[in-house]
Parts: structure tokens; C-alpha cells; sequence
């Protein structure tokens, strides 16, 4: 691993000091998303719990993505085996498929219920 001098005398590079920015807004955009999740999640009804899935989600993908940005700043990119390189892509392939389902599925239930509603009220 670098050592924090050789990291600061990478910083010449405006490319470098680039990745940086994007690793740091990266481990906040997942923060963000993480503690929203939580908030959400300690809501206990049941749109909270979907909108904590998807948020987690979301942090999960951005924090493979900062892991990959850190390879690419430290020029470690032999640093994984192509399949584990592919596993942490599925990963966050799966992680979105799975929240989006909860969401659509949550989202048919009340759209459902609105229907059976509306008919209710109209008289139907």
C-alpha cells in the first residue's frame, strides 16, 4: 500500500486530484443514502421499509463503485481477479433488481387498493 507521502505527491495531476473528488463524494453520496436508509428504516411502515431497500441499495452500489475508483487512483487495477471483478458487478446488478421489485410490488399493492377504493366510493 502507498504511504500517505507518496499518495500527496500524486496530487500534481489534476486528473488525481479528480479521482480524490470523486472518492470522497462517492463515500458521501453512500452516506447519505445509508443514513437515510436508517431513518426510513426505523419508520416501521411498511413505504418507509421500501424506500430503505432501495437506499440501501443505492449505498451498496455507490460503495463498490468508490471501491473501484480507489483501485483506478492507487493503479491497482490487477488488484481483483476478473471474477471478482464481475461478482461485486452482479452484486449491485442484483441489489437494484431486488429493490426495484419491492418498490413495484409495494407500488401495485396501493395501486390495487385505490382501485378497489375508488370503486367502493363510486358506487360500483
Amino acid at each position: 500500500m502507498f504511504g500517505i507521502e507518496e499518495i500527496i505527491a500524486r496530487l500534481d495531476t489534476s486528473l488525481e486530484i479528480a479521482q480524490i473528488a470523486t472518492i470522497l463524494f462517492g463515500l458521501f453520496a453512500a452516506a447519505f443514502a445509508g443514513t437515510w436508509a436508517i431513518y426510513f428504516w426505523t419508520n416501521k411502515d411498511t413505504f418507509g421499509r421500501i424506500l430503505s431497500f432501495m437506499l440501501i441499495g443505492e449505498a451498496i452500489a455507490t460503495i463498490v463503485a468508490v471501491y473501484f475508483a480507489v483501485n483506478s487512483f492507487l493503479h491497482l487495477y490487477n488488484n481483483l481477479s476478473p471474477w471478482e471483478a464481475l461478482s461485486l458487478r452482479v452484486v449491485i446488478f442484483t441489489v437494484t433488481c431486488i429493490s426495484t421489485i419491492k418498490l413495484v410490488l409495494y407500488l401495485r399493492t396501493i395501486e390495487q387498493r385505490r382501485r378497489v377504493i375508488r370503486s367502493k366510493i363510486k358506487g360500483d
